[in-house]
């Protein structure tokens, strides 16, 4: 009797997609202006296209099972977290976690 091999087929997910339209916006920017560090912290080349760098950020999200905020403050410092909240109209002061929370609620509006 022939032995067959199951072949499975990883399906490509669209992790990023999936993401509310503010979210995928506010992640866009933040990936854009800081793309050789988001990059460097995901293991890519600093060349990889900016929509590449979004879906495996949001796909980390999704394994963690972690909401923007968190996904933010644990991944991200206040160096890049800061500016990023200013450019949002938001205070640049405080920790990572304070300014995830802000940076993720105005995305979430958006």
């Amino acid at each position: 009797m022939a032995s067959t091999r199951s072949r499975r087929v990883k399906k490509q997910e669209d992790c990023f997609g999936e993401l509310k339209e503010g979210i995928q916006r506010g992640l866009f920017r933040l990936v854009t202006d800081n793309r050789s560090t988001v990059a460097e912290m995901l293991s890519l080349k600093a060349k990889t296209p900016v929509p590449d760098l979004c879906e495996k950020c949001a796909a980390v999200m999704k394994q963690q099972k972690l909401v923007p905020s968190s996904f933010l403050a644990l991944y991200f410092d206040d160096g890049i977290l800061s500016p990023h909240a200013a450019i949002l109209g938001k205070s640049p002061k405080g920790n990572s976690t304070t300014l995830a929370e802000r940076i993720a609620n105005v995305w979430a509006r958006n």
